[in-house]
């Protein structure tokens, strides 16, 4: 919080910030239901095994 202060009030530089996104980014969520796995989806690992 102390870092917040001196950059609202001038006494440090704000950080730097990235200008490009990473190559890929987990999306921000789903709906509860989207992880479900109740019913006859199976479990998570069976669906991901090959």
């Amino acid at each position: 919080m102390k870092m917040v202060i001196q950059v609202l009030t001038g006494e440090a530089s704000p950080p730097v910030v990235p200008v490009e996104w990473p190559a890929f980014v987990w999306p921000a969520g789903g709906r509860p239901s989207d992880c479900s796995t109740s019913g006859s989806q199976g479990s998570l690992f069976s669906q991901l095994s090959l």
